[in-house]
């Protein structure tokens, strides 16, 4: 099963918003009921949080022959030579289908920084503007993760759809109102804000919470001064 953009940012705080990010700790040690001294030597009894439920429960590939559940897996693991095999019994719309937890391929090809699966999606027609369960683009994963391989990718393949597709993209806002900058700008990505503010994104674009790049970022840092 594909693991969540929310899942992996307790790995990399730098996709999370503030909220969500400061949220997360808390929410993982309330997870688990609390013991008493005496039971020092027994196991934590987890009890599943409300919003803990398995989507893949309720998810059903609609793919022909579960093509897309082998390309979602390969995308993750970053097996391109599998995705490569796969993606011709694969129509767009397959390619392009949400999976269980809410990313596209193209999504976790770039939440991943695997730029070869990127590379493999893009050309078969996977769009650089594709919306994920929380409203990000892969740009924003991308940026997150500092992949400035997988950004320029992006960025490219933007380009080369025309009518301001790089504008679309690199100024896109995910549910939080963040731009693939302000997730470059926590993650101190300093390459990765570059190529975003060479590409157009805009210093002066605030989040749902009011926050610019570089209150994002880390105090002092090379990339707050760049993105002020």
């Amino acid at each position: 099963m594909a693991l969540s953009r929310s899942r992996a940012s307790i790995i990399t705080l730098a996709r999370a918003s503030p909220v969500a990010a400061a949220a997360m700790p808390d929410a993982i040690e309330g997870a688990a009921a609390p013991m008493d001294d005496d039971d020092d030597d027994e196991p934590p009894t987890f009890v599943p949080l409300d919003d803990e439920a398995d989507p893949a429960e309720a998810w059903e590939d609609p793919s022909v022959g579960g093509v897309l559940t082998s390309i979602l897996n390969a995308c993750e693991l970053g097996d391109a030579d599998a995705l490569a095999s796969l993606l011709p019994s694969a129509s767009l719309s397959e390619i392009e289908t949400k999976g269980p937890d809410g990313d596209t391929a193209l999504h976790l090809a770039c939440l991943y920084g695997h730029a070869a699966c990127a590379r493999l999606l893009l050309s078969r027609g996977a769009s650089p503007s594709a919306r994920d369960g929380d409203d990000g683009t892969p740009l924003h994963d991308a940026s997150a993760g500092g992949f400035d391989d997988v950004v320029a990718l992006l960025i490219d393949a933007a380009a080369r759809a025309g009518s301001g597709g790089v504008d679309g993209v690199v100024r896109a806002v995910d549910g939080d109102g963040e731009t693939a900058l302000h997730c470059a700008a926590r993650g101190g990505h300093l390459d990765v804000a570059r190529a975003l503010l060479a590409a157009g994104a805009r210093k002066d674009a605030a989040s749902a919470l009011g926050d610019l790049a570089w209150q994002c970022a880390e105090e002092g840092s090379d990339v707050q001064a760049l993105c002020k």
